[in-house]
């Protein structure tokens, strides 16, 4: 659920602030993650002295996977 979700990652975060990271790109490999991940962001933004980023794998390569796509923009869930 949402709250674990947000735990999870608030946990993992603080792990890595502690190990001396100082930027995070959170890479989602879920696009009906990102919502949440959206929505609790800027709130784990101000608990941890951390710069944070996010996005999806299917995100980051919009054009790059275009070339392998038959009858879609982009990639989706289930997709080709």
């Amino acid at each position: 659920d949402i709250p674990t979700y947000r735990a999870v990652l608030l946990a993992f975060l603080r792990s890595i602030e502690r190990s001396g990271f100082r930027k995070v790109a959170i890479v989602n490999g879920h696009g009906g993650n990102m919502s949440a991940l959206n929505a609790f962001l800027p709130d784990l933004q101000r608990e941890v002295p951390l710069r944070l980023y996010a996005t999806t794998y299917f995100m980051l390569a919009v054009e790059e996977m275009k070339p392998f796509l038959d009858r879609q923009n982009g990639v989706r869930h289930a997709c080709e």
